[in-house]
């Protein structure tokens, strides 16, 4: 029997790795994709439907109700992707509670005959924030930053490049309303909205610019531009109050300090000068006096009024004057859900918003960009069954960067290795490693 060299026999010995193509988790690359999907056209995708239709002149229910099917079955096959890896699963115990206590409300003004249009606001809550809210959280631990980015922007920049062409080119759709308006308007899409596609175009640009080479800068330039663009002509607050939010909140967290104080300083002269360009076509971007802000105003008198008549359990999912949503999450949940409900939305907002310093410092920009977004544009024109890009985000940013109440369902007894998905579980008896936290910068 001939005996092995020496050598062979060292070599038998040595652990055989397998390639990386090989250690992949199953399906991890499918999920990924389909989590940045999901997000990607809850934040930006609507504008791009709208599109479609003010081209084929269908109203905004006809492109509305596929554009929102399409984000709950890839929503769907996100849960059955993720599901079918059998990993541990994690959801956020306050955010979940907040959304069936608000689910509870609309069926009881539903069954109560209040207000008229409860139905369709219950069925849009469940479609756009309930079902996308659950996907991205079990997926949450699937999110990459840059792959993200990547698809808000080219998604936003095929929407915004082709409302620029019509508007271009005097399509009567989009120049009668933008001209009988002063703001860039559309049946299907109303003018904050495209505001805010722009802003999260150029969120995307500031994040992937120093990822890439030249000919992708040369993508992101123009980019910028039709973002740029979009802001300006959509004549709204709202979007600039976005983004000087998001980069705010990345320069305080960067102890970029002298940057921060200076757009602090651009702030607050943009809107204490605004007086001297009153009588400019860009006013409105610059004073609060407006019909648009003062009626807003009146309608938060009226829901701070039902709060305090009803501080335990709320009067109802709209204020009992104007039957209207107050355009602010925080005053609307005391209005509809009571005290709990404010305390609930205010410690998610107080919670998320730390923690978006901990995905900053960690790397995924994006996301935390994305947050304060949804965060301003919550605060200045939400309601809670219309905010489905914030409780996506909610629910992203509690189970990635979070470590408050969740709930854990994991579906194998396999221990859990280093990283979220281990390539190789430790041997037995002995403990897991701990994920690294992200270095502080």
């Amino acid at each position: 029997m001939t005996q092995a060299h020496p050598a062979d026999q060292h070599r038998a010995q040595i652990p055989q790795v397998a390639p990386p193509s090989a250690r992949r988790p199953p399906y991890s690359r499918a999920s990924e994709y389909l989590l940045g999907l999901l997000v990607a056209l809850s934040v930006v995708g609507y504008p791009l439907s709208g599109v479609v239709g003010i081209v084929m002149g269908w109203d905004s229910r006809t492109t509305s109700v596929p554009f929102r099917l399409l984000v709950d079955l890839i929503a769907g096959a996100t849960l059955f992707v993720v599901l079918m890896r059998k990993d541990r699963v994690q959801l956020s115990i306050p955010l979940m509670a907040l959304m069936v206590i608000y689910l509870m409300r609309l069926i009881w003004d539903l069954q109560v005959g209040r207000f008229t249009n409860v139905q369709t606001d219950l069925a849009f809550f469940v479609a756009t924030a309930a079902i996308p809210a659950l996907a991205a959280g079990i997926a949450a631990g699937h999110w990459r930053d840059q792959l993200v980015a990547k698809m808000v922007f080219y998604i936003a920049a095929a929407a915004g490049g082709s409302i620029l062409f019509l508007e271009l080119i005097g399509f009567y759709a989009v120049a009668e309303m933008t001209e009988e308006t002063g703001r860039l308007s559309a049946e299907a899409v109303n003018p904050i909205t495209w505001g805010q596609l722009g802003a999260s175009l150029l969120m995307a640009v500031l994040v992937l610019w120093f990822r890439v080479g030249f000919w992708g800068r040369v993508q992101l330039a123009f980019g910028s531009v039709i973002g740029l663009w979009l802001m300006v002509v959509a004549n709204s607050r709202s979007p600039f109050v976005s983004l000087g939010l998001a980069l705010g909140c990345f320069l305080v967290a960067t102890r970029r300090w002298r940057l921060a104080f200076f757009l602090v300083f651009v702030g607050l002269v943009v809107v204490f000068g605004g007086d001297v360009l009153n009588h400019l076509q860009g006013s409105r971007l610059i004073t609060v006096q407006d019909a648009s802000s003062m009626g807003r105003v009146m309608i938060m008198r009226s829901a701070l009024a039902d709060f305090m008549a009803e501080p335990l359990t709320g009067t109802g999912y709209l204020d009992s004057t104007f039957a209207q949503y107050p355009h602010n999450i925080l005053i609307e949940s005391g209005m509809a859900l009571g005290f709990v409900g404010f305390a609930l939305v205010l410690y998610l907002l107080v919670i998320s918003a730390r923690r978006s310093f901990r995905a900053i410092r960690g790397g995924d920009v994006m996301l935390a960009f994305l947050f304060w977004q949804a965060f301003a544009l919550s605060m200045l024109s939400g309601a809670l069954f219309g905010s489905g890009v914030l409780f996506v985000l909610l629910m992203v940013l509690n189970v990635h960067y979070g470590f408050g109440p969740k709930i854990i369902w994991r579906r194998d007894r396999r221990p859990v290795g280093e990283g979220f998905f281990p390539e190789q579980a430790p041997p037995s008896g002995q403990r897991p490693p701990s994920r690294p936290a992200p270095e502080v910068g």
